[in-house]
């Protein structure tokens, strides 16, 4: 056994594989080679292609808890303390609607291909038929536009042109009860994360 230098060991006859930043992502080569190539040493699976919707409705609610416990520990009136929060709110209103829109004939190449656009997942779930109140929906329309996702992540100076995170987790609230009942017939939040108010 080798090892490279990240420590992870691998068998004398592989070689880790790095990608060719000036070709495609697809065109991978063993470190240590001289040539750079386009032929692919192995076909790398995408992160989560392979998920049931019970498995990502099931990281929804996780993600979905740990906001909840977030929240209950930022301190009040600082609007910045509540972006961790808010970030994991928004990925699970993400995961959410990813689970619905899988049942519903979407594959999860075409979902990841949305990148974090909310909205255009929003709008692809409630075409398939998802039922929301008409302030959520709004909500979920606006989500993109507002650049909530990347606010959130990378603009602290921002923060006030953000939606208030009770909306946010009225939005996530909606969406897990409802998507919950709708995918396994039952009424309680996904991975019991507590009632939504």
């Amino acid at each position: 056994m080798k090892e490279d230098y990240t420590g992870l060991q691998y068998p004398d006859r592989a070689a880790p594989l790095i990608l060719d930043r000036d070709l495609h992502c697809d065109s991978l080569r063993p470190v240590g080679c001289s040539a750079w190539g386009r032929r692919s040493f192995v076909d790398l699976a995408y992160p989560g292609d392979a998920a049931s919707f019970d498995d990502i409705l099931e990281l929804a609610g996780h993600y979905r808890m740990a906001a909840k416990l977030l929240g209950e520990h930022a301190p009040r009136g600082k609007q910045l303390s509540h972006a961790p929060r808010r970030l994991l709110a928004l990925h699970s209103i993400e995961l959410h609607l990813n689970a619905y829109l899988l049942t519903r004939g979407y594959d999860s190449k075409s979902l990841r291909g949305l990148q974090h656009d909310v909205s255009e997942r929003a709008r692809m779930a409630i075409d398939a038929g998802l039922l929301l109140r008409k302030r959520t929906e709004q909500h979920l329309l606006n989500l993109s536009s507002s650049r909530e996702y990347l606010v959130t992540r990378y603009g602290p100076e921002m923060t006030a042109t953000l939606s208030q995170v009770n909306r946010v987790m009225a939005t996530l609230d909606e969406l897990s009860l409802k998507i919950g009942k709708i995918l396994h017939g039952r009424g309680a939040p996904t991975a019991s994360a507590g009632r939504p108010r």
